[in-house]
């Protein structure tokens, strides 16, 4: 019997790319000696996009019945679209490629050899990305330094989710609860014997595009990233506290001293006291800060909401 694989395609207004991406990934599957040896399933998670994409997905399910599509209730977010078709695809192995393009299904077979040879992880790592503006790689790349500078859980930089996982650790992935997610991160931390294959992405099939993921969505990602990984941003405003608190102390002491035996009154003292309370006020707005940004995950994890709404699916009638 073949064994069958999954290939779980996330989707939000990729409409003008969508129908010809299917079309190539599929004409690439027939054509392909390897492939043809395997059995395929395609599941298109359509995360509650505004255009047409919703009826693109089933007018490709009625030519093909290998595509099969998820349609959410609203938009969730790629991390959570990802969680849902791996959560809904039951076979030995699944792959995980976005549908602009930017990720060449011509490297498909080259994951299913690797992950012949044992990997139960295999993944992609991209030395350039073709097309990215340089404020977006001088950021990602700032934000994979310093995540793993001061946390105690590494980030490989430069992977992409463009990735095979067998059907053992998606079984583990799928016993993750939590909202807040970090697709690739999950997955590294998982463990697993892993195998990275490295080639650059390739330019988005609608090069007038904007990208789904702006500079806002980024930063929200990198910071629940930063918190879902790491107690580190708690334990750097304690440290913080700490030692502004013996400086501060410090300086109180030398001022009382000026004060009382040198009889130093002047503007300098008035300056000094301002400064610091300002600082003090500042370490505690931040800290403040910071333990809110922690409580508000801990409250949207306690309210125990469906991770997603399935609104429709290809095989609904």
């Amino acid at each position: 019997m073949k064994q069958m694989i999954s290939i779980i395609i996330p989707a939000y207004n990729e409409a003008q790319t969508l129908d010809i991406f299917l079309k190539n990934l599929l004409e690439f599957i027939d054509e392909s000696p390897l492939l043809q040896t395997y059995q395929w399933e395609i599941i298109v998670v359509n995360d509650g996009s505004q255009d047409n994409s919703r009826q693109i997905i089933e007018v490709q399910h009625q030519k093909d019945d290998r595509i099969q599509g998820i349609n959410f209730s609203r938009n969730f977010g790629k991390e959570i679209a990802l969680s849902a078709g791996l959560e809904h695809a039951k076979w030995d192995a699944m792959i995980t490629i976005d549908s602009d393009g930017q990720h060449p299904i011509s490297q498909i077979p080259n994951f299913i050899i690797e992950w012949n040879n044992g990997f139960g992880i295999v993944y992609n790592k991209r030395p350039n990305q073709k097309g990215a503006s340089w404020i977006k790689s001088i950021a990602s790349r700032a934000f994979y330094t310093f995540f793993n500078t001061i946390s105690e859980f590494k980030l490989e930089a430069q992977t992409t989710d463009y990735r095979l996982l067998d059907r053992t650790v998606v079984d583990v992935f799928n016993q993750f609860g939590e909202r807040t997610r970090l697709f690739r991160g999950i997955i590294d931390w998982i463990g697993f014997d892993k195998k990275v294959l490295i080639f650059d992405s390739e330019l988005p099939l609608d090069k007038n595009r904007k990208p789904s993921y702006n500079y806002k969505k980024l930063f929200d990602l990198g910071l629940d990233a930063l918190t879902s990984f790491s107690i580190a941003p708690l334990k750097f405003v304690w440290i913080c506290g700490v030692l502004v608190t013996v400086m501060s102390s410090i300086i109180i002491v030398i001022s009382l001293f000026d004060m009382l035996y040198l009889h130093k009154l002047g503007i300098t003292n008035l300056w000094l006291f301002t400064g610091i309370n300002t600082f003090l006020i500042g370490i505690v707005m931040s800290a403040l800060g910071v333990i809110a940004y922690y409580i508000a995950g801990i409250h949207k994890e306690s309210k125990a909401r469906p991770l997603y709404i399935i609104k429709k699916t290809t095989d609904s009638h």
